[in-house]
């Protein structure tokens, strides 16, 4: 502090003006205080300094001496000549670069100004670096599921801390994995134990998905000290997530060339798969293998199972089968058997068809929809083909009859009842014009490249429709009774002649008028034999027409 100046003879003089000046002294050091109080200086970023604040009513020199509980200086700052008004000193909790213990502190302030006595005056501040230390913090089951069954309905959480002290911030809340707050469990001041039920609603009162979430704890002191913990708990009230490993992922069916059938999928469930089962009517179970390789994720196991088609083997055609697939957790329920997928529930029964493929591609028929089969270029040729079953590939080879087939011009369509509908425009430039009787074959091919044709004969002719006159006297007729069919073109029918083809396009006979209008065919071949029943076209031919017919034989 500054030395007391001497003054000689006017001694009497200083101690009246020293006397007179006790008035304004006493308000040298006013709102002396320390904020903030408890602190910490712990390095933590809250609240690891306070701030000695005090005003000064003139200007002075000041010293702030640190002392702890009992008195004892532990360190002194000195501040020469603060001006009147607001100051603040600044405090680490340090003392020769070392944190003090914790602990209650004497913080003293004198000042002395010009011209008149020094004052002191003293505020005491707390130093804290310990935050509220957990004794015991549990949040059992770990797994549980408030379904209402009465088994693991809720979950117990149960706290105790030590160093707490009545103004210490207690809060217990839950989050899920995101960190977004989900429920609020406690929250107050100067709690050292609590015991409470989450019975798994949020704050609004709806009940939480089933997910992992963290019970977890903030204790606060008011030197900002912050104890943190937390619980991962498990809420599950859902049989395991299943899934069938199916070649399409947008069909739901397996399709084998066999009448066995290797099926395989997953589950998944944090409560552990414990058993698996398989079924082909949904009421009688057998159980399904099932393991868990390091490849796939926590929680999840392959399971796997062949499935045989009895029936195929003794009729040697194709079937369908549906099978269900369910799964059985480890979560605690009534029964005590865990939880397990039904139709009904949430993550349901996993169901995928199985198609037995033993037999390939069966045709049926093939024909052309027009009456005579008689086609034009550009005109539009429609067949249907059926075959024993729809989802076949299936392609149709126009190339005898139009020297410009091009296969992408083909359009099928497939139509209930394996029936498939196949349509091609004859090109203009079509070099085969006039086509007698050609074939169109009709191919279906299946995932197993199995395959079966049927084929159809059309004709293609040139110009209008060339047919005035021309007559066919019967549809049908019988040679073994001694029928026949006449066709005729009347009088100006200069070089008729008629080729007659069978429905695979092969000639069966060819007739010459030799010049007269009219020609009969009695149902026989080149060789004099009476044909098979069917149908069969007539390829009626004159120096100026072109023209095809059908006439069926039954005999």
């Amino acid at each position: 502090m500054r030395t007391p100046r001497r003054i000689g003879a006017a001694t009497l003089f200083v101690f009246v003006v020293w006397a007179l000046a006790q008035t304004a002294a006493a308000d040298l050091i006013t709102d002396l205080g320390v904020i903030p109080t408890p602190f910490s200086p712990n390095g933590n970023g809250v609240f690891d300094s306070t701030a000695i604040h005090y005003v000064l009513g003139a200007e002075a020199d000041v010293e702030v001496t640190i002392r702890d509980s009992e008195g004892v200086e532990l360190d002194q700052y000195f501040f020469p000549a603060q001006g009147g008004g607001e100051h603040s000193v600044w405090w680490n909790g340090t003392v020769e670069g070392s944190v003090v213990p914790d602990g209650e502190y004497r913080i003293g302030v004198e000042a002395d100004p010009l011209g008149g006595p020094p004052e002191e005056d003293e505020v005491t501040c707390v130093v804290d670096t310990r935050a509220p230390e957990v004794i015991d913090f549990e949040a059992v089951p770990s797994r549980f599921s408030p379904d209402g069954d009465g088994v693991a309905d809720s979950l117990f959480v149960f706290l105790l801390l030590d160093h707490v002290d009545p103004s210490d911030q207690i809060v217990l809340s839950v989050i899920d994995t995101s960190g977004a707050d989900v429920a609020s469990l406690l929250s107050g001041t100067g709690i050292d134990s609590a015991a409470i039920y989450w019975d798994g609603r949020d704050d609004g009162g709806g009940v939480v998905s089933d997910d992992l979430y963290i019970i977890e704890l903030e204790a606060r002191d008011a030197a900002g000290n912050l104890t943190e913990d937390g619980r991962l708990i498990d809420l599950d009230t859902l049989p395991p997530l299943l899934a069938a490993y199916l070649t399409d992922p947008e069909s739901d069916e397996i399709r084998v060339a066999d009448t066995l059938a290797l099926t395989a999928g997953r589950a998944y469930d944090r409560a552990g798969v414990v058993s698996m089962e398989i079924s082909d009517d949904g009421e009688s179970w057998e159980d399904l293998a099932f393991s868990s390789p390091d490849s796939l994720p926590a929680f999840t196991v392959r399971w796997a199972a062949t499935v045989a088609c009895t029936t195929c083997v003794q009729t040697g055609l194709d079937e369908t089968r549906t099978f269900s697939v369910r799964g059985r957790d480890g979560s605690p329920t009534a029964t005590g058997q865990g939880y397990v997928n039904t139709e009904a529930t949430a993550n349901p029964v996993v169901t995928f068809h199985v198609v037995f493929d033993v037999a390939g591609p069966d045709h049926v028929s093939t024909v052309v929809t027009d009456d005579d089969a008689v086609y034009r270029p550009g005109e539009t040729i429609t067949i249907e083909s059926t075959f024993d079953a729809t989802g076949y590939d299936v392609t149709a080879d126009f190339s005898m009859v139009d020297s410009e087939f091009e296969e992408s011009a083909v359009d099928v369509t497939p139509l209930a009842g394996g029936v498939y509908r196949v349509e091609y425009t004859i090109s203009l430039e079509n070099t085969f014009v006039p086509v007698s009787v050609a074939p169109v074959t009709v191919t279906a091919t299946d995932d197993f490249e199995r395959s079966d044709s049927g084929v159809v004969p059309v004709s293609v002719v040139e110009g209008g429709s060339g047919g005035e006159g021309l007559t066919v006297d019967a549809n049908s007729f019988d040679p073994t009774a001694g029928e026949d069919v006449t066709i005729s073109y009347g009088a100006a029918s200069d070089g008729l002649i008629v080729d007659v083809f069978n429905m695979a396009g092969v000639l069966v006979r060819k007739l010459d008028a030799e010049g007269a209008s009219s020609v009969m065919w009695n149902g026989k071949n080149q060789n004099g034999e009476i044909v098979a029943s069917g149908v069969y076209f007539l390829w009626i031919r004159t120096n100026d027409s072109d023209n095809v017919r059908k006439v069926a034989v039954v005999k």
